[in-house]
């Protein structure tokens, strides 16, 4: 195994570069040009969310550099069967540099956000992936869903 990363909660210090990381990860996904003001609902996001608590990111540390992230936020659907709490955990923006994969930091960083999303409260946890990832997601208890549609119904606010 290679070296340990050490783990921390990103503070609100950080936001801006909460932003850049958020902007890296959607134009490794994306070949869609980002609206022009998607930098700055993103830092209204970061922002408030972590302010009121309803958003963490875990950050993994190697040499003082950025070697693995990921993110939770809430959200509060209307309660249902499946999740009568209401209050949903989304994990987002979970990635590990090349030089640190395979050694399961992805797996630890996940289950630390679902352990928080349960102190927190939260009743269901949801996360959409790569291919690539869907193996890990499936092995710490994450279902697959087939019928889960979307509609963007307005790009104009950004």
């Amino acid at each position: 195994m290679k070296e340990a990363l050490n783990y921390r909660y990103a503070s609100l210090q950080e936001v801006e570069m909460l932003v850049e990381l958020r902007l890296q990860d959607l134009r490794l996904f994306s070949e869609r040009e980002l609206p022009p003001k998607a930098r700055e609902a993103i830092h209204h996001f970061y922002q408030e969310k972590m302010a009121a608590g309803q958003c963490h990111t875990l950050l993994g540390e190697s040499c003082g550099r950025i070697a693995a992230t990921a993110t939770v936020y809430y959200y509060e659907p209307l309660p249902s069967n499946e999740n009568p709490l209401g209050k949903t955990a989304q994990l987002t923006s979970i990635w590990v540099d090349e030089a640190f994969r395979r050694q399961g930091i992805a797996r630890h960083m996940a289950e630390l956000l679902l352990e928080q999303a349960k102190r927190d409260g939260a009743g269901r946890a949801v996360l959409n992936s790569s291919e690539m990832a869907e193996g890990l997601y499936l092995k710490i208890g994450f279902q697959r869903q087939e019928h889960h549609f979307t509609k963007t119904l307005s790009s104009a606010i950004l």
